[in-house]
């Protein structure tokens, strides 16, 4: 994080090879039919929340297991947990999303003025 402001020479590098890695593969890869990571993507916004809470969920598994098994271990438990858990929660957060739009599309029917 001392790297990125004042911006330095080695956070610069990183940042440019991202994206001439963007730029190089966005014409090039032809993704044909929807995918686990084409849907990653379109639902970015409740991934990136999920990941969050789920990150913050494996610590209570994290603390009372870090004393009982290396550290290489439980990386290799957390890691999928981790996973499993931040596309359980994006899903179920998807989900009250759309209820939410389904509520505020009943409510706007219902309290719509009749004439224009």
């Amino acid at each position: 994080n001392k790297q990125k402001f004042p911006p330095k020479i080695p956070y610069i590098i990183w940042t440019l090879f991202s994206l001439v890695t963007l730029f190089v593969f966005y014409n090039r890869l032809k993704i044909e039919k929807p995918n686990f990571f084409t849907n990653v993507g379109q639902n970015a916004i409740f991934f990136y929340f999920a990941q969050g809470m789920s990150s913050s969920l494996v610590y209570f598994l994290v603390v009372p297991m870090k004393d009982l098994m290396p550290w290489y271990l439980l990386v290799l438990i957390i890691y999928p947990v981790n996973i499993l858990l931040a596309v359980v929660i994006s899903k179920g957060l998807k989900k009250v999303d759309d209820l939410g739009w389904t509520v505020l599309a009943f409510l706007r029917a219902k309290t719509a003025s009749k004439n224009p």
